[in-house]
């Protein structure tokens, strides 16, 4: 109630209800903060640490990828040097299977930030 788009939330949970067959709460959880999350971004619009907000919890939760794909590329759009809204476009380039696109922004991380052990772990997982 107090913040009502908080992502992390959602993050943990979804996933938790669907390995525990309560697909119908995930949902309902994951729509709840994922639109307050949208309402945000459109109040906001030239926020990129809304965009990838909404984008990552969308990613990690494997729902609502084409709108999370947006947010994702309207963040790198608003800060297009910023690794880690770089890597939230690969984590949705990888969860739409879009395996290529996302090892290249894996790879833009890295250009950033060549000695980033979270960029090489996720370069390698997307290339498996």
């Amino acid at each position: 109630t107090i913040l009502p788009a908080e992502i992390e939330l959602a993050i943990d949970l979804v996933p938790r209800l669907d390995k525990a067959d309560r697909k119908a709460d995930a949902d309902e959880l994951f729509a709840k903060i994922f639109d307050a999350n949208e309402a945000v971004c459109r109040d906001f619009s030239a926020s990129a640490l809304h965009h990838n907000n909404a984008a990552w919890l969308a990613a990690k939760c494997s729902r609502r990828l084409d709108e999370a794909l947006a947010h994702a590329k309207q963040a790198v759009e608003l800060l297009p040097k910023n690794a880690a809204y770089i890597d939230t476009l690969a984590e949705v380039y990888f969860q739409r299977g879009q395996r290529d696109e996302a090892i290249a922004q894996m790879k833009r991380c890295l250009e950033i930030m060549p000695d980033d052990k979270y960029f090489r772990e996720q370069l390698e997982r997307f290339q498996k």
